[in-house]
């Protein structure tokens, strides 16, 4: 039982600094990166994104991928692509 307590503090460790890793490249890529869910709704968008498209994070997130693009046709188009 004590080992798989030590097992799970060291699987928590490691998941907490990869996550901070993740979050330092997000948040520093100066490219812009918008995640989508399979509805194609923004869930997380990076400054680079935020600054690019001219929204905030609360305008974004929840909001059709379409708002990314230069046209519904665009957007349809790269959806009928994935």
């Amino acid at each position: 039982r004590a080992a798989s307590a030590i097992d799970n503090a060291k699987l928590f460790s490691e998941s907490q600094e990869a996550r901070m890793r993740f979050e330092g490249i997000f948040l520093a890529l100066p490219d812009a990166l918008v995640v989508a869910d399979a509805d194609r709704r923004s869930t997380l968008v990076n400054p680079a994104g935020l600054q690019l498209f001219g929204y905030s994070e609360g305008e974004m997130i929840g909001q059709p991928t379409s708002i990314c693009y230069a046209s519904e046709g665009d957007f349809q188009r790269m959806g009928e692509q994935n």
